[in-house]
């Protein structure tokens, strides 16, 4: 992934919202929204358990029909057949709302809710 001038120089400047706890990873994270729905979290160079020396992108999250989408073509609105279709029957169900696919070091969880993506969260590991 990428760092957040990255994501500066592809989306503008972010907005800080907060630096949170993450539970599930046991990482401190900085978390920025840059712009309707789409949110990026990033592991800070100083942050506990940052070896490399670097800031870097932890996940990308979108949360509204933005014009955000994976390179299969799936976004925010998009049916459960449609990811199906895209990324095929090898998945894991974290949560009953959560399809996750493994991509790479990395991967993406769709949440379903009425047969339809209401939020995407790619991340790497």
């Amino acid at each position: 992934m990428s760092d957040l001038n990255y994501i500066k120089q592809v989306y503008g400047e972010p907005s800080f919202i907060s630096t949170y706890y993450d539970d599930d990873d046991s990482v401190i994270l900085d978390k920025y929204k840059v712009g309707n729905g789409f949110y990026v979290d990033i592991m800070p160079k100083d942050a506990p358990g940052n070896g490399n020396g670097y800031s870097y992108v932890w996940d990308m999250t979108s949360t509204a029909n933005n014009g955000i989408e994976t390179s299969r073509g799936i976004h925010v609105g998009s049916t459960l057949s449609e990811v199906k279709d895209a990324y095929g029957d090898d998945y894991d169900r974290p949560t009953s709302d959560i399809y996750q696919y493994s991509i790479g070091s990395g991967g993406i969880d769709f949440y379903i809710a009425n047969n339809r993506v209401v939020k995407m969260k790619a991340w790497d590991d």
